[in-house]
């Protein structure tokens, strides 16, 4: 089965008033299970270029989940270097069907993944950002800027869709750009 979700728009900052296209972005509502049985729905970004589930700090105390000390990195993200300390959460996908607000929103899918919650993001753009760890390892992710759609599949679609060929040794070194 697979569920697909229409772009989202995300607002410009100042100084865009003379750019009339819309920003758009690949989005998903996500729900995050801790201990508090809050189960707010979050509007969450899907980020190919992301290395991990982040979200803010103030999600995790609102879940009831305590960050581990001992998991603390740096990683850098719009442009800076910003602390995260990982926690093991549950993530809820919802029907492209859902919206902010829905009571309960019919649950598509659930999995485990660490989470990175930033210790100084005082205003991140995105109340989740979903990459390539915990949440492109879970799934076959298709976007389309063209059709303006996302598209979610399970795990193994890829493979079954486009098998792998025979074996030819490695693969061909990447190309050198030259200036």
């Amino acid at each position: 089965m697979s569920w697909s979700y229409d772009y989202v728009e995300e607002k410009r900052g100042e100084g865009w008033a003379w750019h009339h296209k819309a920003l758009l972005r690949p989005a998903v509502l996500i729900q995050l299970a801790g201990s508090n049985p809050a189960a707010d729905t979050f509007v969450a970004l899907v980020d190919s270029g992301c290395d991990h589930v982040l979200a803010p700090e103030w999600l995790a105390r609102l879940i009831g989940v305590e960050p581990d000390l001992n998991r603390e990195v740096s990683i850098r993200i719009a442009g800076a270097s910003r602390r995260v300390r990982f926690a093991d959460v549950t993530l809820r996908l919802c029907s492209p069907a859902a919206s902010i607000g829905d009571p309960e929103p019919a649950i598509v899918a659930e999995w485990q993944a660490q989470v990175g919650f930033f210790l100084d993001w005082a205003d991140p753009p995105w109340s989740l950002i979903l990459g390539q760890s915990g949440f492109f390892d879970q799934f076959t992710v298709v976007m389309s800027r063209l059709a303006q759609r996302l598209t979610i599949e399970p795990a193994d679609f890829h493979d079954e869709q486009y098998p792998p060929g025979p074996a030819q040794g490695p693969p061909p070194a990447p190309p050198r750009f030259q200036p």
